[in-house]
């Protein structure tokens, strides 16, 4: 079992308790989540952590960057299919391609060089290159200097504060501040990511995110 999961499991569980509900004006009894469910709801974060680190997803994102970076890879796209195009008949279809072909568990029927399953499929990212660009545009995502790690850690865990574990939006005091309970909570999971920021801001920062005025 991953360390790790376990840790996040275990702050879940720390706050997993019987609580009161209202549904539809009636009171109604939240029994505690199982150990499992917190495991699963730990995967759920750490995942998060691994998939919105970037920004991307939460809509943050250096978009100049990753245009020049998305031309970087063109280029060296197009040098490779000139590099391929260069190599000698004898590498390009060599004795055992079929063999080679039968390895790799490509269609045996299909005769077409090895290499130039390769190149051709360099040639395709022209076309990909001009639908990833004409996104990233169109998208118009913010730039942000936040953590974004961090924001997607809180994002997951907050998630998982009202759904799983039954817990009240968060009372502000303090110009914004939230709870201690839940500021706890968030920061216990946040330093399973070796992620120790100011707790209060990095929460703000999610409450402006949450309302797009980030």
């Amino acid at each position: 079992m991953d360390n790790q999961l376990e840790e996040i499991a275990s702050i879940i569980n720390n706050y997993n308790k019987r609580a009161d509900i209202k549904i539809n004006g009636y009171r109604a009894p939240h029994l505690p989540i199982s150990y499992e469910e917190c495991l699963s709801y730990a995967k759920i974060i750490q995942r998060a952590f691994k998939i919105y680190k970037d920004g991307s997803k939460l809509g943050l994102m250096d978009d100049d960057k990753t245009l020049t970076n998305l031309r970087k890879i063109k280029g060296h796209f197009k040098k490779s299919i000139d590099l391929f195009n260069e190599l000698p008949l004898a590498v390009k279809n060599p004795s055992k391609h079929f063999e080679m072909i039968k390895k790799l568990g490509w269609d045996e029927n299909n005769n077409h060089h090895i290499i130039g399953h390769f190149r051709d499929t360099l040639v395709n990212f022209d076309k990909v290159y001009d639908l990833l660009v004409k996104f990233v545009k169109e998208e118009k995502f913010k730039k942000s200097k936040i953590n974004k790690e961090v924001l997607a850690v809180i994002k997951e865990s907050a998630v998982i504060w009202r759904i799983a574990l039954n817990r009240k939006r968060p009372k502000y005091i303090n110009r914004g501040k939230a709870d201690d309970d839940l500021l706890n909570y968030l920061s216990g999971i946040l330093k399973t990511f070796d992620l120790e920021p100011d707790i209060d801001n990095a929460y703000r920062n999610y409450m402006k995110w949450r309302k797009g005025k980030l």
